[in-house]
């Protein structure tokens, strides 16, 4: 997708002729962007076939790098009190609910 042109004010071009110019212009835009669409290079089946050949031409490195990523995504997801980690905040929290309950003091 890339920017044409600016569109003209309307208000300002009351000419027909000036606006005749200006539907030219933008039917013109539209016929060359089907044109370019419609190339085979451009078609959803051969973009598809791109990206998996991409994919199968990654380097060992890059696989690695990618299950190492996504491994560290998983570990970052466990809470840290199922990991035996325990922090201050846990303690307190602690403190306040007690073995079995909420502890409210009067």
């Amino acid at each position: 997708m890339s920017f044409l042109r600016p569109e003209k004010d309307a208000k300002l071009n009351e000419d027909a002729a000036d606006n005749d110019s200006q539907l030219f212009d933008i039917y013109k835009d539209i016929m060359i962007t089907q044109a370019s669409l419609a190339r085979p290079a451009w078609s959803a089946e051969e973009t598809l076939s791109r990206i998996e050949l991409a994919a199968a031409n990654r380097s060992l490195v890059e696989r690695y790098i990618d299950l190492r990523i996504s491994g560290q995504k998983q570990v970052d997801r466990v809470p840290l009190q199922k990991a035996g980690i325990r922090t201050n905040s846990a303690g307190l929290r602690d403190q306040l609910v007690g073995n079995g309950g909420i502890c409210v003091r009067r």
